[in-house]
């Protein structure tokens, strides 16, 4: 079996695939999203991954960093963080 992964931008496209992995952590006991996001507000959360990696917004004390989320061809797999 041949798994194709592609790193991508946090994009809201992957709502459900997003939330479907995180329902899967959820039930392991291992929650993996902040407990603010929901689908209705998946959009503000998005956008709070871009500004981040611009350091738009930012609290103090923290750095830019740059979130890429891994898709494969169900959706939303993973995702890696780059501290900038």
């Amino acid at each position: 079996m041949n798994i194709h992964l592609r790193l991508q931008s946090p994009a809201e496209t992957f709502i459900d695939s997003y939330f479907e992995a995180m329902a899967e952590f959820d039930n392991e006991g291992i929650p993996k999203r902040p407990s603010w996001v929901s689908r209705e507000n998946f959009g503000d959360y998005v956008q709070q991954l871009h500004d981040q990696s611009i350091g738009k917004n930012l609290p103090d004390g923290h750095i830019p960093s740059k979130e890429f989320w891994m898709i494969d061809s169900e959706g939303y797999a993973a995702r890696i963080f780059l501290g900038l």
